[in-house]
């Protein structure tokens, strides 16, 4: 089992920020998502809302079942695109999601590294500046 990595629509953001939630909006909370995650796709997906170096890891699970590429090819077949990034420009389509994942195990929420063992485990996240 794996968490999906999906961050919310950019209007329910601009949407709460409209209602008198300051700092809401998506292009203020965008930069915290940048902020934690450490993606392993870049060139794959949308430039400009995924980064390299935070505490959560994220990328696809390497192993995809035949039944997934029947999937895609279905999407196709009814008109959608194959390849969309949801935490991206366009949401709709059909793709094999990201994952907080690393290295094709779970990450916890707890312990970004994915591994209870690691020799940070002493170590403190803090999420002071990033909106949970």
């Amino acid at each position: 089992m794996f968490e999906m990595y999906i961050r919310g629509s950019r209007e329910d953001f601009d949407k709460w920020a409209s209602e008198g939630n300051p700092g809401w909006s998506y292009h203020d909370v965008l930069p915290y998502f940048l902020k934690s995650e450490d993606n392993t796709e870049l060139h794959e997906m949308d430039r400009g809302y995924h980064a390299r170096g935070g505490p959560l890891p994220v990328g696809r699970f390497p192993y995809h079942p035949p039944m997934s590429r029947a999937i895609l090819a279905a999407g196709r077949e009814l008109g959608y695109e194959s390849r969309i990034d949801p935490n991206g420009q366009k949401r709709t389509g059909f793709s094999i999601a990201q994952s907080n994942t690393r290295n094709g195990s779970r990450a916890e929420s707890g312990h970004p590294s994915g591994h209870f063992g690691h020799e940070n485990t002493d170590q403190r996240y803090h999420q002071e500046g990033l909106r949970c």
